[in-house]
């Protein structure tokens, strides 16, 4: 059987024993030529298409047992609202990026009833987003993701691990294209060598090394009270939009860094001190803070940071924990207080977004890169504060966790939880299994952020 003889028979499958899967998915007649069913129907597709791929199939309707039986009512005469230009154009008019539907007419034999089926591609290299919203009645909103979940439904990635599985699916899909055109250009003898520009994921471990290589020429140049302050460990983050639109001068900035400074905590990331020789300075074509000499003298309050006007950040710093202004009394370099870093990454994702609104672009996609240092042998407690039971002791075994992920920054503030627990999560199960709830991340963001 060839391929197209395969998928003649997955089609004729697909009307003759109507089911849903996750990669199938069945509606009634609803019309393409309608603006809200037709954000409906888009919505379908790009779940379908964040999913890898699939089928939508109209015509079907669930019956008093449930079962999915053939919509007699509202067929219509011809499918002219149903050809494949009229799906594309759907797909066009809400999807970024844009892929490309087939439309296939499939009939049961038993009673030659036919019925449209659109085969949807998988394969994509970033994860499909809605261009925009859709008319009131519609269930498609701009700027989210979405894929198909167990019911099977088509909803927003509910949980870290979906996130995970469509990222997973964009990055072999990034593979698999690498690939044949390495092989193209291996297959061709007479082929011209290029000298490529680095990719994006190159640059930016090129600018973590960078900055990496400045803090410690900084930390040795002050001898043993540099090394004492971090030597229990430290964490970092560096983040890049993608499309920044613009490269500010240095001096527009410190301007633009001093207006986004957040205010979720008393000590934010990148902060701007305006006293000597705490303020920000011009280093290497960069803005460049290291806050060493602060009157707070542990490493939690001696944060090293640089911005470039290529709209990359870099922030390391050392461990609350290991401070001596800690809530509890602790060793340093023995314990790892676990709410904290949920502030931390939240902080940090929302200093971006408010970076790409400033300046210009807030439809950039941002990426994120954070590591945790010195963490084997600490174990879990939680500031008493918290008013947070943490039953058991959760001990680490590995000295460093590192996570990186990318994300739309218009997007940030209406999935900051999502993104927050998918990061934290990963980082606390290295501490024996540890399993931090989203909702426990929902309440730590809404007590940083009483007022949203």
């Amino acid at each position: 059987m060839n391929d197209a003889e395969a998928r003649q028979r997955r089609l004729h499958d697909l009307v003759r024993e109507p089911r849903e899967h996750l990669d199938v998915e069945y509606k009634s007649w609803i019309s393409p030529a309608d603006s809200t069913h037709g954000s409906n129907i888009a919505k379908a597709l790009l779940a379908l298409a964040n999913h890898g791929g699939g089928f939508l199939v109209f015509g079907f309707s669930q019956g008093d047992d449930g079962r999915l039986v053939a919509d007699q009512e509202g067929r219509p005469e011809n499918f002219k609202d149903y050809d494949q230009d009229r799906i594309n154009a759907l797909v066009a008019d809400y999807a970024v990026p844009i892929f490309h539907c087939e439309v296939h007419i499939a009939s049961r034999p038993e009673d030659g009833l036919r019925f449209p089926v659109v085969i949807v591609p998988g394969g994509h290299r970033v994860p499909i987003r809605a261009r925009r919203d859709g008319p009131p009645g519609g269930h498609v909103k701009r700027d989210w993701y979405y894929t198909r979940r167990p019911g099977p439904r088509s909803e927003p990635p509910q949980t870290g691990d979906e996130w995970d599985q469509l990222i997973r699916r964009c990055i072999l899909a990034s593979k698999d294209a690498l690939l044949g055109d390495i092989n193209a250009l291996l297959a061709s003898p007479n082929s011209p060598k290029v000298e490529r520009e680095p990719d994006d994921a190159a640059k930016a471990n090129a600018w973590i090394s960078a900055n990496m290589r400045r803090w410690t020429t900084l930390v040795e140049e002050r001898g043993e009270e540099g090394q004492t302050r971090f030597q229990h460990g430290y964490w970092r983050v560096a983040y890049k939009l993608s499309d920044p639109k613009r490269s500010p001068t240095l001096r527009e900035l410190r301007d633009l860094l001093q207006r986004i400074q957040g205010s979720e905590s008393g000590w934010p990331p990148w902060l701007t001190l305006s006293r000597e020789p705490l303020e920000p300075k011009p280093v290497d074509g960069c803005i460049e803070t290291w806050l060493f000499d602060s009157q707070r003298a542990d490493g939690a309050h001696s944060d090293f940071w640089r911005v470039s006007p290529e709209a990359y950040a870099f922030l390391l710093r050392g461990y609350q924990e290991d401070g001596n202004e800690f809530a509890m009394p602790v060793q340093p370099g023995e314990t790892f207080e676990f709410t904290l870093p949920i502030w931390r990454v939240a902080e940090c994702l929302l200093h971006a977004r408010r970076f790409a609104a400033d300046i210009g672009n807030d439809e950039t996609d941002v990426h994120f890169d954070f590591e945790w240092t010195g963490l084997r042998g600490r174990h879990l407690i939680v500031d008493p504060r918290n008013n947070i039971a943490l039953s058991g002791r959760y001990k680490c075994a590995q000295q460093s966790f590192r996570i990186s992920f990318a994300t739309r920054a218009s997007i940030i503030d209406a999935s900051l939880v999502d993104l927050v627990h998918s990061a934290t999560s990963q980082l606390l199960e290295v501490f024996d299994f540890f399993r931090l709830t989203k909702e426990l991340v929902a309440s730590q963001i809404k007590h940083m952020r009483p007022r949203q």
